[in-house]
């Protein structure tokens, strides 16, 4: 209580050591302003670059998917026993073939059709008369050797359909291989383990996948949005219920079937990392604020002791013992001679 007493008390200790912390203080404060910009802002951009590899890693995925379902048109295609099936047209030989291959390179769909599109036979079941999608139609009837499409289905969802040609013993073309892959929920959940981003398959404006459930008033950018940024990746803050998400929208697909793949990446992370910097921040300040405080008192101390030894104080001077020091003055000077007279002495006596 006395050091505080002593220390805020009027005096010449007061305003050393006032001076001090503020000069102390106020270059503490800039420092630690720069500090906590320059960290937030890269803890930012960290954020960023997560959404951003995650984002990158779940599109190459659902790439991969499509060059997946190529290979494995391309592999039963070229099998002797699909060429002389396909021949024959033998819809129950086609079906028993079909069933363990499907089951072997783990796709969802697998059919054979002819050189318009019909489908001949399937690993599952199809209504007689069915066609290959209207674009994979197209690129049939145009001679196309293989050709993907990324495409909505109401029964599956977002589905990858491959289809490669079939060719007879002579080299001419007889029909095509299909396969099917699901991008359901389950997908979704294997392309990413290690973080707490959540991915979602956008199509019109719709959740069709989602590895956390979303609500359906949830606002998402539009597909013309999103291509029309920048290499066709589109960056936003969403909130998903009392959620809030840092969003990466990126284009999936090609041509005209076209959807959107969203990154969310939960933004409680990113204010706890500021919260945590920030409270660190101020304790490091408080820290430096009391050791200043501290050597400045001391070196404050001795100095108003000096000081006030030789009178300097801030408070009224008075002419006493206690305020001057006694000065020496000199004794001896110069003295002019005095004159001097006769010197006599007369002497009576009072007897006659």
């Amino acid at each position: 209580m006395g050091f505080l007493n002593q220390l805020f008390a009027p005096s010449l200790l007061r305003a050393l050591v006032g001076r001090t912390v503020a000069v102390a203080v106020g270059a503490l404060v800039v420092l630690a302003a720069v500090a906590l910009y320059e960290s937030n802002d890269l803890v930012s951009k960290q954020f960023e670059d997560e959404a951003s590899v995650v984002a990158a890693a779940a599109k190459n995925n659902i790439q991969d998917q499509a060059s997946l379902a190529l290979r494995a048109a391309s592999l039963i295609a070229g099998l002797p026993t699909t060429r002389e099936l396909a021949e024959l047209q033998d819809r129950q030989a086609l079906e028993a073939f079909l069933l363990p291959q499907k089951s072997r390179l783990s796709v969802s769909f697998m059919s054979v059709a002819d050189n318009h599109g019909r489908l001949v036979a399937g690993a599952q079941d199809f209504v007689p008369g069915d066609t290959l999608l209207p674009q994979l139609v197209t690129d049939a009837e145009a001679s196309v050797q293989q050709s993907w499409v990324l495409t909505d289905e109401p029964t599956h969802g977002l589905v990858i359909r491959a289809i490669w040609e079939i060719r007879g013993k002579d080299g001419e073309k007889i029909g095509f291989l299909e396969v099917g892959t699901i991008l359901g929920n389950e997908y979704l959940k294997t392309i990413n383990t290690k973080s707490d981003a959540q991915i979602a398959l956008i199509w019109k404006g719709k959740v069709r996948a989602y590895t956390t459930p979303i609500p359906d008033e949830t606002t998402f950018p539009t597909l013309e949005q999103v291509d029309g940024s920048p290499r066709d990746v589109f960056a936003q803050d969403v909130k998903i219920g009392e959620q809030s998400y840092y969003g990466i929208f990126q284009v999936v697909g090609q041509r005209a079937n076209l959807g959107v793949l969203a990154v969310l990446l939960p933004l409680d992370a990113l204010a706890n990392s500021q919260r945590t910097l920030l409270v660190i921040m101020f304790v490091l300040a408080a820290s430096l604020i009391a050791l200043v405080t501290f050597f400045a008192y001391r070196s404050a101390t001795a100095m108003t002791m000096r000081s006030t030894s030789e009178g300097n104080t801030l408070t009224p001077r008075t002419m006493s013992m206690s305020s001057t020091r006694p000065s020496t003055r000199a004794m001896r000077t110069w003295v002019r001679p005095q004159a001097h007279g006769v010197g006599s002495s007369e002497v009576r006596s009072p007897v006659r």
